[in-house]
């Protein structure tokens, strides 16, 4: 796992985005599978991961994620993007999968800007 000054502090990084995006709608019933090896499973653990990808959602766009899907058309353009990818919409956007790459990248500079304070 992404620790790091000690295990102190959690970094978050593109790859376990897309993999919390990926299981969003099954990940209290199935788990977050971390690796190959390894499904968190706990309830508060994935509370928090996916309060923090929701909170990393809203604050990328315009939008406010409620961790639902009822229009596209309220939010912004990296937003849309990863909620076509949590629920396998077709994404209609030019050059969608190099912005969703920069979209997980936001989302992850967001929740990593208080690692060096």
């Amino acid at each position: 796992m992404p620790w790091i000054n000690d295990y102190t502090e959690f970094y978050y990084s593109r790859r376990l985005l897309q993999t919390i995006a990926g299981n969003y709608e099954t990940l209290y019933s199935e788990g977050l599978p971390v690796s190959e090896s390894r499904v968190i499973t706990d309830p508060n653990s994935i509370a928090e991961y996916k309060a923090d990808f929701d909170l990393a959602l809203s604050k990328i766009g315009r939008g406010q994620w409620q961790g639902y899907l009822e229009k596209l058309r309220p939010f912004g353009k990296f937003q849309r993007l990863i909620i076509s990818d949590i629920y396998g919409l077709p994404m209609t956007i030019n050059y969608a999968p190099q912005l969703l790459g920069r979209a997980y990248g936001a989302m992850a500079r967001v929740l990593n800007c208080n690692t060096n304070e």
